[in-house]
């Protein structure tokens, strides 16, 4: 018996880690989306939805939460999740890393008419192809 107990346990233990991690990711998720009109399913809800806050104090609280995000991940025993989640685990914390970065580098701030930034995809989001006159944009 202690045998076989012995044997399922790298299993267990992934099992548990795999679970651990996709509480992260679900949590921040769920937080992330909450920031703005998003749908479960990632779509933008430019008409029942609202912009997020950008004011210092919004984006502060975002680096933070990103933060503790970054040190949850790195209490995570890579080794202990399943393959798959392995890849998850890289591609997500790199995208955290990225989340923080353009916190710290205050990427928030790039002006409109930027390459990119956080208004850039405000046109695509309200519909700008129909916008044609001033009234369309005050509406």
């Amino acid at each position: 018996m202690a045998l076989g107990l012995a044997l399922t346990a790298p299993a267990w233990a992934q099992q548990d880690t795999d679970a651990r991690f996709k509480q992260i990711y679900r949590q921040e998720w769920a937080w992330r989306t909450g920031q703005s009109g998003i749908s479960a399913s990632g779509e933008s809800q430019p008409n029942n939805g609202r912009l997020d806050q950008v004011d210092a104090k919004s984006q502060q609280e975002r680096l933070d939460e990103w933060r503790k995000v970054i040190s949850q991940l790195d209490a995570i025993d890579v080794k202990q999740l399943s393959p798959a989640e392995q890849v998850n685990y890289a591609v997500y914390r790199e995208q955290i890393r990225n989340f923080i970065a353009d916190q710290q580098f205050q990427q928030w701030q790039m002006p409109f008419n930027s390459d990119s930034a956080f208004w850039s995809e405000l046109s695509d989001d309200l519909e700008g192809d129909e916008l044609r006159s001033e009234g369309d944009y005050r509406h």
